[in-house]
C-alpha cells in the first residue's frame, strides 16, 4: 500500500511535491487522450455476461471494471489523498483533504496540527458503496472525547479486519501539544506511539497485515521554530505484539530549509515491513527505501533506489519479497517511464528495470499482491492536463501485468492518481476524474483474465 497522493483540481499547480506524485507534472511525448479508448470500446463480439454481475466482461486477457467507467464515490470532501485496503472481498476507502503546513503563515500554528479532514466508506464485493461516507473522528488520546479533530488517515487491514490508521491532534495538553497515532477497527483503538502521544508530522503513510502495522511520519518530536523547515525527519513506527517501536531513518534538518522528506509510502509483508520516501535537497532528488523487522530493526540498510527526476514510490510485498515501482525520466524533454525493483527478505536490492508502458508518460503507479502471488498494478498516462488510468493483473509478475494493462477511466476526462487493493477474493481500483466542471472520486471492482 502506498501513502498519499493528493492532487485537487484547483491546486494541481499549487500543491507541494510532498502532497502528490502526479503533481510532478510530467510532459508526455504524444497525446495521452488520443492514445486511449473508452472502457466500452473493449467489449467486442466475444463479450459475454458476467455470472456474478450481469455486466459484459470480455473473454480476452486484461482487466475490466465490473461497472464500466466505475461508480462515483460521493463524499462530503473533495477528492484528496486516497488510500484503499481490502480484506475478505470488501474494501475500505479513506479520503483525506490536506492543507500543506509549510504554506501556512505564522499566525496559523494550530492549523499545522489540524490541517486535514478525513472520511471513509466501505465497498462491497461489486465495487459499490456499502453505505455512505462517514467522517473519521475517533479520539486521539486516551482521555479525549470523540470529536478531537483528525489530521490524517489511511485505510489498512489489521487483526483480521479492515481498520483505519490515523494521526490526529492531541487536545489534552498533558506535557505535549503534538499528535498521536492510532489504529481503529471494530474493537478498541490501539495507540501506536512507543512513548508519549507527541509527534509532529505533515503526512502519514501506513499499512497493516495480520498482527503487524507500520507507519511513517515525517516530523520531529518537538515543534520546530519555523514551520517551513519541516518535514525534517523520516521516522518509522512498527507495531507488533502489543508493542510499538520507533526507528529514526533519516534526518535532513541540518541540510537547510529547502531540504525535505516527502511522498511517504509503506507496506507490510508476511513477517516484514517497509517504508520509502523521496528526499529533496537543493540540486538533488532521491528515492530511499528501508526494510524493517517486527522489532523495528533495519533489515539490511536504507537503499537509494534512484536519483534525478523521480516520482513517488509504490510499495507492495509478495510474501516477504518487497516490490517497488516509481516513475522517472532522464531529461525534461523525455516522457516519464515506470521502473521496478525488488528487495529480498534479507534486504538485498536487485537492479531495477524499466516496465514496458509505451512512449506516453507513465507515472503515479499503484501496486498490490494477493495471498497467491497475483499482482495488480495501475498507473496513469498523460500530463497535468489530460490523463487516463490503466490497470493490469497477472500471476506471472509485474511485467506481465503491465503488458495486460487496459484503460478503465472514462473517455474525455482527466483521470489521475489510481490506488489498488486486492486479496484472493476481490480486486478493487479507485481513481480521480476531472471534467470541465466536475471533480469525482471513482471506484470499481475488477474482473481480470490472463
Amino acid at each position: 500500500m502506498t501513502g498519499f497522493r493528493a492532487c485537487t483540481f484547483a491546486a494541481l499547480a499549487a500543491l507541494s511535491l510532498a502532497a502528490c506524485d502526479s503533481c510532478d507534472k510530467p510532459k508526455p511525448s504524444g497525446d495521452a487522450a488520443g492514445a486511449s479508448s473508452s472502457p466500452s470500446s473493449f467489449l467486442g463480439a466475444d463479450a459475454a455476461p458476467s455470472a456474478t454481475s450481469g455486466h459484459l466482461v470480455q473473454a480476452a486477457p486484461g482487466c475490466r471494471a465490473r461497472t464500466p467507467g466505475g461508480s462515483v464515490l460521493a463524499g462530503k470532501l473533495e477528492p484528496g489523498n486516497v488510500t484503499i485496503a481490502v480484506h475478505k472481498g470488501r474494501a475500505l476507502v479513506v479520503n483525506t483533504v490536506f492543507k500543506d503546513p509549510r504554506k501556512l503563515d505564522a499566525t496559523d500554528r494550530e492549523g499545522t496540527l489540524e490541517s486535514a479532514k478525513s472520511e471513509r466508506v466501505v465497498l462491497a464485493s461489486n465495487g459499490l458503496p456499502d453505505g455512505p461516507f462517514e467522517p473519521i473522528i475517533e479520539p486521539h488520546a486516551p482521555d479525549e472525547g470523540p470529536a478531537a479533530p483528525l489530521t490524517w488517515a489511511v485505510a489498512t487491514a489489521f487483526h483480521d479486519e479492515l481498520a483505519t490508521m490515523s494521526y490526529g491532534t492531541t487536545r489534552s495538553g498533558a506535557s505535549c501539544a503534538g499528535g498521536t497515532l492510532m489504529l481503529k477497527g471494530a474493537a478498541s483503538p490501539i495507540y501506536m506511539l512507543p512513548d508519549k502521544h507527541c509527534r509532529f508530522s505533515s503526512a502519514l503513510a501506513g499499512a497493516g497485515r495480520g498482527d503487524i502495522a507500520v507507519a511513517l511520519l515525517d516530523g520531529p518530536t518537538q515543534m520546530p521554530i519555523i514551520v517551513k523547515t519541516w518535514p525534517a525527519v523520516a521516522e518509522a513506527i512498527v507495531y507488533f505484539g502489543g508493542k510499538a517501536l520507533s526507528t529514526r531513518l533519516e534526518d535532513v534538518s541540518q541540510e537547510g530549509t529547502l531540504a525535505r522528506i516527502e511522498v511517504p509510502a509503506a507496506a507490510v509483508g508476511k513477517s516484514l515491513a517497509a517504508v520509502a520516501y523521496r528526499i529533496v535537497k537543493p540540486g538533488s532528488r532521491e528515492i530511499h527505501v528501508t526494510m524493517l523487522d517486527i522489532k523495528g530493526n533495519k533489515v539490511g540498510k536504507t537503499e537509494v533506489l534512484d536519483k534525478g527526476d523521480v516520482g513517488a514510490p509504490a510499495l507492495a510485498f509478495d510474501d516477504d519479497t518487497l516490490h517497488v515501482v516509481w516513475a522517472t525520466r532522464a531529461a525534461d524533454k523525455d516522457p516519464y517511464a515506470l521502473r521496478w525493483a525488488k528487495m529480498s527478505s534479507t534486504g538485498a536490492l536487485a537492479p531495477s528495470q524499466r516496465l514496458g508502458t509505451g512512449i506516453v508518460s507513465a507515472f503515479a503507479p499503484a501496486l498490490g499482491f494477493d495471498e497467491r502471488g497475483r499482482v495488480l498494478i495501475a498507473w496513469m498516462e498523460g500530463d497535468d492536463k489530460r490523463g487516463v488510468v490503466k490497470v493490469g493483473a497477472s500471476k506471472r509478475g509485474i511485467a506481465s501485468a503491465v503488458a495486460l494493462g487496459y484503460v478503465v477511466s472514462n473517455e474525455g476526462t482527466n483521470a489521475r492518481d489510481p490506488e489498488v487493493g486486492l486479496d484472493k477474493d476481490a480486486m478493487f481500483l479507485v481513481w480521480q476524474e476531472y471534467g470541465k466542471t466536475t471533480q469525482e472520486l471513482r471506484a470499481a471492482a475488477l474482473d481480470c483474465m490472463e
